[in-house]
């Protein structure tokens, strides 16, 4: 009867163990949802902004707000710091179509501009 009443409470405790170590990786697996979901929505919103850009229209202020909400969530290391950049300067052996990419503005300047 002992050795009945020992192994009952033995299963009872690996029960409460297996249920809780569920409700924690079910919480986990949650949290992990979550943070995923919120990395993709910022994601979006990044390449909607470099797509208006893109196509040359001008980031409306509802953009922009939420671009700079974006930029202030990431860590300083990952963030680009703005440098002059000095334009490049045509050289003799340079063509006519490198001279019109040269003076062309990148996207990534023109959404920084609307910044």
């Amino acid at each position: 009867r002992q050795l009945l009443e020992n192994r009952t409470r033995t299963d009872e405790k690996e029960l409460e163990y297996w249920t809780r170590s569920r409700e924690l990786q079910h919480g986990m697996f949650h949290s992990s949802l979550k943070m995923t979901h919120g990395l993709m929505a910022k994601a979006r919103a990044v390449l909607e902004a470099y797509e208006a850009v893109m196509a040359g229209k001008k980031l409306s202020p509802d953009m922009t707000k939420q671009l700079k909400a974006v930029s202030a969530t990431l860590p300083r290391e990952s963030v680009p710091q703005q440098k002059k950049q000095q334009p490049e300067k045509p050289t003799a052996n340079t063509t006519q179509e490198q001279k019109k990419t040269m003076s062309k503005p990148t996207a990534a300047s023109q959404l920084k501009k609307t910044l």
